[in-house]
C-alpha cells in the first residue's frame, strides 16, 4: 500500500503531510488500516502492507 526510501526521500503515494507530524505516505497507510510493516536497515526502506484476513 505504501513505501518510503530514506536514501532518496522517494515515497508512495506522493501525498503531502495531512496530519501534524506525520508524513503523508504513513497517514495514507494508517487510514487504510494497514497492519504489516517491513523495516529494512533501520528505516532506510519502509514498506507497509494490508494483510489478508
Amino acid at each position: 500500500m505504501s513505501w518510503y526510501d530514506a536514501t532518496t526521500g522517494d515515497h508512495y503515494p506522493d501525498m503531502e503531510c495531512t496530519a501534524a507530524g506525520k508524513p503523508g505516505w504513513l497517514d495514507y497507510a494508517e487510514a487504510r488500516n494497514c497492519d504489516m510493516t517491513v523495516d529494512i536497515n533501520d528505516e532506510q526502506f519502509i514498506f507497509i502492507y494490508l494483510s489478508q484476513r
